[in-house]
C-alpha cells in the first residue's frame, strides 16, 4: 500500500473559553485556579479547582471553571460530565449546554456534535458553531462548515475562536494573503495570545517562512507549556512540514498532559504508521480502540493497520464502513481493493478499483458531474476524451466549446477540460476563461484549483493567487505527480528551486519503478 497522508488537523486550533462568571469568589485554591488557567497553566489550575471542589462540591463557578479547564487540555469525556452537572443550573446551564459539542468533539463523536447543534441559538452560540463548524470539517463536509461559520460570524464578528477558525479555513483554501491578513489583524488585538502566535506561525510556513513559522510555534508553546492541544498544534505543524520526528515529539508532550485525549492518540498512531511503525500504532489503537475508532480517521488507520498485517478481513470490516462516509479517499480504496485481492473477492476488488480509477483520473467531485450529466452530454464527453488520447487537440476543443455553449454551459468539466485542451493548442486567454468558469461552477476540487492555477501561471496573471490555488490542490493530492510538477514550477520560479525539487523527490516511494523516469526528467528540468 502507497505511504501518504490524508489527515484532518483536528487540533490545529485549541478552544479559547474565556473565564467568565467566575470572579468574586474568595477561597483562596479557586482564585490560584483563575490565576493559573488565566495563564494557560492547565495543570496547575486543575489541581487548584479539585482542591476546591472536594471542599465546596456545590461551588457552581468552580465546576464550571473546571469543565473548561477539562475542554482546554483536550479531556471531552471528563468535561461531559462535568457540563452536565452543570446543565440545569440557573446561572451556567446556557453556556454549559453550548460546551457539550465542544466536548463531544475532542471525543471524536462527531455525530453526536452536529446532533447538538442542529439549532443554533442563544448566548453562547459562538461555542456551538465553533463545533458544528469544525466537526463538518472533520467530515470533509467544508461547503457545510463554511456556511456555518459565515452565519455565526455575521452575529459574532468579532469572536477570536471564530475568527482563528476562519482563519485555517482561509489557509486550506489556499488562500495565504486573506489568512495573513487577519493574523495581522489579531495579532494587533491579541499579541500574547498562545493561539494567535500558533496560527501566524502556520501563516508563515504556508508562505514558505519555515523559520518564522517555527519561531512562531515555539513562542506559543512557552506561554502555554501546559497546554496539550497547544502542542498537539504544533505536532500538527510539524507534520504538515513533513518532520515526523518533531511531530512525534511533540504529540507524545502532548499526551504526557493529557493522556485520555483520543484525538492526540490518533494523530500520533498516524504519524508512527505513515513512519513504518505499524506495531507501534497498532498498540496505540488498540489502548483507546473504541474511541478511536468511533473518529473517521480512527477507522480509517485502523483499516490500513490491519492490511498491512495481512488481516484482510478486518481490513475491510473497517475500511467499507469508512469509505460509506468519505468516499473520495483515494488511498482507502486502493487498500481496500488490496485486501479484496488478497481474499478473491474479484468482484469487490473490481469494484473498488474501479471507483479507485475514477478518482486519480478525475477527482470524485468531477467524476459525479460526468455521471450526473444527460446521456447524450455523457456521450460528446466520452468522444473529447478519445480525441485527447489521440491529441486530436482540434477536435477535443470544438466538441468542448459546443458543450460550453449549450446543454453543458452548467458543468464543470466541460470548463475544466476545455481549459486544459487550450492550452495544448496555446490558447492560454481562452484557456483561462474557461479555468475560471469551472472553479465558479466547482471551487472545492483540487483538479480544478489545479487547473486555474495553472492556467494563472502560464499567462503570467497573478502568480500568488496561482500559487495559492496549486498549494490548495496539493494539499488535497500531495502523490498526484500533475498537480505536484504545477506547483514546483511555480516555486521554481519564485526562485525556490530546492522546495520545488524536495516536492517532487517525496513522491518517488510511492511512484510506481515505470514512472520513474519521467520523476527524474522533471527533476533535472527544475535543476537547469
Amino acid at each position: 500500500m502507497r505511504r501518504s497522508f490524508k489527515y484532518t488537523a483536528l487540533v490545529v486550533i485549541a478552544p479559547m473559553l474565556l473565564a467568565s462568571g467566575c470572579s468574586g469568589l474568595q477561597d483562596n485554591a479557586f482564585e490560584k485556579a483563575q490565576e493559573a488557567y488565566a495563564a494557560g497553566q492547565y495543570g496547575t489550575a486543575q489541581e487548584f479547582v479539585i482542591s476546591e471542589l472536594k471542599a465546596e462540591p456545590d461551588n457552581e463557578a468552580a465546576r464550571m471553571l473546571y469543565a473548561r479547564i477539562l475542554l482546554e487540555l483536550g479531556n471531552g469525556t471528563r468535561a461531559e460530565s462535568e457540563l452536565k452537572k452543570l446543565s440545569k443550573s440557573a446561572k451556567y446551564g446556557a453556556e454549559a449546554k453550548a460546551l457539550l459539542p465542544k466536548a463531544a468533539f475532542l471525543e471524536g463523536r462527531l455525530d453526536k456534535a452536529l446532533e447538538l447543534t442542529e439549532t443554533i441559538s442563544g448566548p453562547f452560540a459562538h461555542h456551538m458553531a465553533w463545533a458544528r463548524a469544525f466537526a463538518l470539517i472533520s467530515l470533509d463536509r467544508n461547503d457545510e462548515a463554511r456556511t456555518v461559520l459565515r452565519e455565526a460570524l455575521e452575529a459574532q464578528p468579532d469572536d477570536p475562536e471564530l475568527r482563528l477558525l476562519q482563519g485555517h479555513m482561509l489557509l486550506a483554501d489556499g488562500k495565504v494573503e486573506e489568512a495573513r491578513k487577519l493574523a495581522d489583524d489579531l495579532s494587533k488585538k491579541r499579541p500574547k495570545v498562545a493561539q494567535v502566535m500558533l496560527f501566524k506561525g502556520q501563516v508563515a510556513l504556508a508562505q514558505g517562512d519555515r523559520d518564522g513559522a517555527f519561531d512562531a510555534f515555539k513562542k506559543a508553546v512557552e506561554s502555554q507549556p501546559e497546554n496539550p492541544i497547544m502542542l498537539a498544534a504544533l505536532g500538527d505543524s510539524y507534520r504538515a512540514a513533513e518532520d515526523l520526528d518533531k511531530a512525534k515529539e511533540y504529540y507524545g508532550r502532548a499526551l504526557s498532559v493529557a493522556p485520555g485525549s483520543t484525538i492526540i492518540q490518533l494523530s500520533l498512531a498516524e504519524v508512527e504508521f505513515f513512519s513504518g511503525n505499524e506495531k507501534i500504532a497498532k498498540e496505540i489503537i488498540q489502548n483507546n480502540q473504541a474511541a478511536i475508532e468511533a473518529m473517521p480517521g480512527g477507522l480509517r488507520l485502523s483499516g490500513f493497520v490491519a492490511a498491512e498485517e495481512g488481516n484482510h478481513n478486518t481490513a475491510v470490516a473497517k475500511l467499507t464502513p469508512y469509505l460509506e462516509r468519505q468516499p473520495g479517499d483515494a488511498l482507502a480504496w486502493a487498500a481496500l481493493a488490496d485486501s479484496h485481492q488478497a481474499l478473491k473477492n474479484a468482484g469487490a476488488e473490481k469494484e473498488a478499483r474501479a471507483k479507485l480509477a475514477r478518482l486519480e483520473s478525475g477527482s470524485g467531485q468531477l467524476e459525479t458531474a460526468v455521471q450526473d450529466a444527460k446521456s447524450d452530454m455523457r456521450r460528446e464527453l466520452d468522444r473529447a476524451n478519445q480525441a485527447i488520447g489521440k491529441e486530436r487537440w482540434q477536435e477535443a476543443d470544438r466538441i468542448y466549446s459546443s458543450l460550453a455553449t449549450g446543454e453543458g454551459s452548467t458543468n464543470p468539466v466541460v470548463f475544466n477540460n476545455a481549459a486544459m485542451v487550450k492550452l495544448q493548442l496555446g490558447d492560454k486567454a481562452g484557456a483561462l476563461k474557461m479555468a475560471r468558469r469551472a472553479y465558479q461552477l466547482m471551487p472545492d476540487d483540487p483538479y480544478v484549483r489545479d487547473t486555474l492555477g495553472w492556467t494563472l501561471f502560464m499567462n503570467n496573471k497573478d502568480i500568488e493567487t496561482a500559487s495559492q490555488h496549486l498549494t490548495a490542490a496539493y494539499r488535497a493530492l500531495p502523490d498526484n505527480l500533475e498537480i505536484s510538477w504545477h506547483l514546483a514550477q511555480v516555486l521554481a520560479a519564485a526562485d525556490k528551486r530546492k522546495e520545488a525539487i524536495a516536492l517532487m523527490e517525496r513522491l518517488r516511494p510511492g511512484l510506481p519503478a515505470s514512472q520513474h523516469a519521467e520523476l527524474n526528467r522533471m527533476i533535472a528540468q527544475l535543476k537547469s
